[in-house]
């Protein structure tokens, strides 16, 4: 679930006609870096690390935490170990929640 007050303080912080323009930026980047959760891949240190810091700035809770648990993971025995498709779950429904209050064309 998105932390809506993480929303609000951005809205604070950057105003209310730059916030679409920061989600848009975060739906592409982290969509293109979710590609590393796809089944055929195994997805890296690096690539969760950006996905948590993303899912952090914009109140994504579930796939911040995630991409922590799987970033954790791998430092400690490997890829296969990571759950992807808890990964790309929470991001989907996050995605779809974000979508709600701001529609992309």
């Amino acid at each position: 679930m998105i932390d809506w007050t993480r929303i609000a303080q951005l809205e604070d912080d950057l105003g209310a006609d730059e916030l679409p323009g920061l989600v848009s930026l975060f739906l592409a980047e982290v969509g293109e870096a979710m590609d590393s959760c796809q089944p055929e891949r195994e997805p890296t240190e690096e690539a969760l690390h950006f996905l948590k810091g993303c899912a952090l700035t914009l109140g994504f809770r579930d796939l911040a935490r995630l991409a922590s648990d799987g970033e954790g993971i791998l430092k400690q025995c490997g890829g296969q170990s990571v759950d992807k498709s808890a990964i790309v779950g929470a991001y989907t429904l996050e995605r779809e929640e974000l979508l709600t209050r701001f529609p992309q064309e």
